[in-house]
């Protein structure tokens, strides 16, 4: 039996999976106390190993959700086979860092442990850093038709917004050289406490805003700016609300973003400031290239990225675990 393992007590995002696969869903309780995450994490875990049985596939929303269970599985000598939808392991210097890292190396060297990317560059990547020869599926993130919005009723001429892998300290840099230029900024919370008090005259910072208005402000923009600090998937929503509101985008040239913006679809960029600043420049004065640019991004994701693909793939990963043994890289 396949079990889909959420790591959020909000499951209306995989409605669309439920209807075509009939898999059980083990949904995650709200956590009882303020930072109550890992325990959120956990509980979720042992209900899902509590309802499971010998062999078993838990399919986990949250990858470090699946090297988590996997590694109970492993210390109690419990067999289940896990898929991880999505890795997103990235690698930074430090013990704590290094720690999670061989987390994933020895799960993921697991006949029992399976896992999905966004990008096949993403996968080379991780098996040379973490010197493993493992074969990921290919199964990109969904793109949602209903991301095209109407836009806010302020209009801005560059949206930068989200959570995971934004370098802050660079799209300030950008704004401060362009201050002719109007920014909206959608930081979290952490972040806006950093810049609220010395923020450029052209830059709109806010924080803690809903979904819709979030949406509504990238809609009221030309262009959207995504500087990241890693290579794992970092910015992919952000990139499709976007081209569902017809928007050209500029993004760090990553392992993960290059398959989605190659080919004319967008613009990919080193950290070079004055790059940034000329393909903003150019974006805003060169409409009818950036709207075509635009089109080609919304093409890609209604064709590479539909609900129909996501589907497909998901549904025969789900008859073809678990794989053959896997082996060190030589």
């Amino acid at each position: 039996m396949n079990f889909l393992l959420l790591d959020t007590y909000d499951q209306t995002g995989f409605d669309f999976v439920l209807k075509r696969i009939k898999v059980p869903l083990v949904p995650v309780c709200p956590p009882k106390s303020p930072g109550g995450l890992i325990i959120q994490w956990l509980l979720g875990i042992v209900k899902v190993l509590h309802i499971s049985r010998r062999h078993d596939t838990i399919v986990c929303v949250y990858d470090f959700q699946a090297v988590l269970s996997w590694w109970i599985c492993y210390l109690f000598g419990w067999k289940r086979q896990f898929l991880a939808l999505n890795l997103l392991l990235d690698l930074h210097p430090g013990l704590k860092n290094r720690w999670v890292a061989n987390m994933y190396r020895r799960a993921l060297r697991s006949q029992n442990f399976s896992a999905t990317v966004t990008s096949a560059e993403y996968g080379s990547w991780l098996n040379d850093s973490l010197g493993l020869s493992v074969s990921y599926t290919l199964l990109r993130d969904v793109y949602h038709p209903v991301y095209e919005v109407s836009p806010w009723p302020v209009r801005t001429d560059v949206f930068c917004g989200g959570r995971n892998g934004r370098d802050w300290d660079f799209l300030i840099l950008i704004a401060k050289e362009m201050p002719d230029i109007s920014f909206t900024a959608v930081m979290p919370p952490k972040e806006y406490g950093r810049f609220a008090a010395d923020v450029p005259g052209n830059v709109t910072l806010l924080t803690n805003i809903s979904f819709a208005e979030f949406a509504g402000r990238l809609s009221a923009s030309s262009v959207v700016c995504l500087p990241l600090y890693k290579q794992a998937p970092a910015g992919l929503i952000v990139l499709f609300q976007a081209a569902a509101n017809r928007k050209p985008v500029m993004i760090s040239s990553t392992v993960t973003t290059r398959e989605y913006l190659e080919g004319g679809r967008g613009c990919l960029l080193g950290r070079d400031l004055q790059e940034w600043v000329k393909a903003v420049r150019w974006s805003l004065s060169h409409q009818e290239e950036s709207a075509q640019t635009a089109s080609r991004l919304l093409r890609f994701c209604e064709e590479e990225c539909s609900r129909d693909k996501y589907l497909d793939i998901l549904q025969k990963l789900l008859t073809t675990v678990p794989r053959a043994p896997k082996t060190r890289k030589s």
